[in-house]
């Protein structure tokens, strides 16, 4: 009897381990299959994060603090993007195929300042980034500073206090942007092109690049290019003393036909031509050419 006792013992004991050892065997095939999933998961989610076109979101904020007083875009081979949307706040996005040196943003108060500092930003192979701005429509005007190096700009119907602009050789599109005080704007071997455009004065200087201003209104300004060419058509007749100048370039200045104005000439090698007689009446142009041609025109 005890013989038999201690037989049935061993076998509960052995039916028990292997109970056990089964179970444990099972819950481990379940848990790396989990652990499998989880991971294919995983690798979905990053496959993901860029978009079809490879790029990759980097920085994406609304700021919903108020209007900005001022706005300065700093950018050496970034593209930057401002347009006007009816939501009630700023949105900053920033996209680009690497999610390394990427411009930096700060914010003190109401000022708002994105800058590229890395010059060896554009050494990455086939790098491309993005800074698009979002601005409410009846947007209170904001002083607005935009530099650009290499990249390229496009401002759409955007109202400012005062609006400075430079680029070295990347190129400069505005459309319907208006500014209460000033638009300065310079350029190297750039392209600046424009088309209703409003401000109080407008200063250009340029060097070797390409200017062309469609609809331009405006109260005084100041054209001067080196070797570059410049086209600009007034929407009506200037009020206060402007200027022309130019050095081995060329300057079209298109004017409506009741304009009034005298003109100084500080003549060089080149030529002068206008459709207006000189009247003491109106405000004076100043032109000033080297060796190239000022033309101004009549409408």
């Amino acid at each position: 009897m005890k013989r038999f006792t201690k037989i049935a013992s061993i076998a509960i004991a052995l039916s028990f381990a292997l109970t056990s050892a089964f179970a444990q065997n099972a819950e481990s095939e379940v848990t790396e299959e989990v652990s499998t999933e989880t991971s294919e998961t995983q690798e979905v989610q990053d496959a993901q994060e860029a978009s079809a076109d490879g790029m990759y979101t980097v920085f994406s904020q609304v700021f919903t603090g108020g209007a900005f007083k001022k706005i300065e875009i700093n950018l050496l081979y970034e593209d930057f993007i401002l347009v006007s949307s009816g939501a009630d706040s700023t949105m900053l996005e920033i996209r680009t195929n690497y999610k390394e040196k990427f411009p930096v943003v700060t914010q003190d108060g109401k000022n708002l300042k994105v800058s590229q500092t890395d010059k060896k930003a554009n050494t990455l192979q086939g790098r491309k980034c993005t800074v698009k701005l979002t601005l409410p429509q009846n947007y209170p005007p904001v002083d607005f500073i935009l530099s650009v190096q290499d990249g390229t700009a496009a401002l759409e119907p955007f109202a400012a206090g005062n609006i400075k602009i430079s680029a070295s050789t990347g190129s400069i599109t505005l459309e319907k942007v208006k500014a209460d005080k000033t638009i300065s704007v310079s350029m190297g071997d750039s392209t600046f092109s424009a088309s209703n455009m409003e401000a109080s004065s407008v200063s250009v200087t340029g060097k070797s690049g390409t200017l062309n201003i469609a609809k331009l209104t405006v109260e005084d300004f100041s054209i001067s290019m080196d070797k570059g060419t410049a086209a600009f058509t007034l929407t009506k007749p200037f009020k206060k003393a402007s200027s022309l100048e130019v050095g081995n370039g060329s300057i079209v200045a298109y004017m409506p036909s009741g304009t009034v104005f005298y003109d100084t000439l500080t003549v060089g090698k080149g030529n002068y031509r206008s459709d207006f007689a000189s009247d003491s009446k109106g405000p004076e142009l100043k032109a000033k050419f080297g060796k190239g041609t000022i033309t101004v025109t009549r409408q």
